[in-house]
């Protein structure tokens, strides 16, 4: 069985990857459970453009916000390889040339490791084609907010029984974030922050 966008953990494959990128080589090999996946990441120590601790607050919204002007949209596919470690793969389409990004997400809520490596439009589809179900689907829009500050929000599934919205905030520290004053936002609804996934 699967979940959407997501091969259940019992399945089994055999799946071996190698891919050389800007930010070193990793190889992603599987042949056990996908809840015992298997991997590497090999980074190049003078690379520094991927993030190693994303911290971010979330929240469930009705729609986009329509008192914020909007300074960016892109409409993104992803799928899931595995949900426990999270891996994922991206695609990101919108000004310029489309992206294609393979995630790693370790565990946490507010704060979490996070590395993201750039992957080639093959790629991408060969691990698209081994996933095996329609990727998800969101129409993604930024917001500047005052102190430097962006909003993310995304429209996931739009038309399908599964359609919801929320938005992201993203931050330097954790103390930053739990200071994040978000009542000021009155769009915002059910704080997701520490709901796991």
């Amino acid at each position: 069985s699967y979940t959407h966008g997501c091969p259940a953990s019992s399945e089994r494959a055999a799946f071996a990857v190698t891919q050389n990128t800007g930010y070193g080589r990793f190889c992603f090999m599987q042949g056990s459970p996908l809840s015992a996946i298997h991997f590497s990441l090999i980074i190049q120590e003078n690379e520094r453009r991927y993030k190693i601790l994303e911290i971010e607050r979330k929240w469930l919204v009705k729609g986009f916000p329509e008192t914020l002007p909007c300074s960016g949209r892109a409409v993104m596919r992803q799928g899931y390889i595995s949900t426990r470690p999270t891996v994922r793969i991206r695609e990101k389409t919108g000004a310029g040339e489309p992206s294609y990004v393979l995630c790693f997400k370790g565990a946490g809520t507010l704060a979490r490791e996070e590395i993201e490596t750039d992957i080639s439009a093959e790629l991408f589809a060969r691990l698209e084609r081994f996933i095996g179900k329609p990727l998800i689907t969101k129409d993604y829009r930024v917001y500047a907010l005052g102190g430097g500050l962006t909003l993310e929000v995304s429209r996931v599934d739009e038309g399908l029984p599964t359609e919801f919205c929320y938005a992201e905030v993203e931050f330097d520290s954790v103390e930053a974030a739990r200071a994040f004053d978000a009542s000021q936002l009155l769009f915002l609804g059910e704080e997701l922050t520490e709901v796991p996934g």
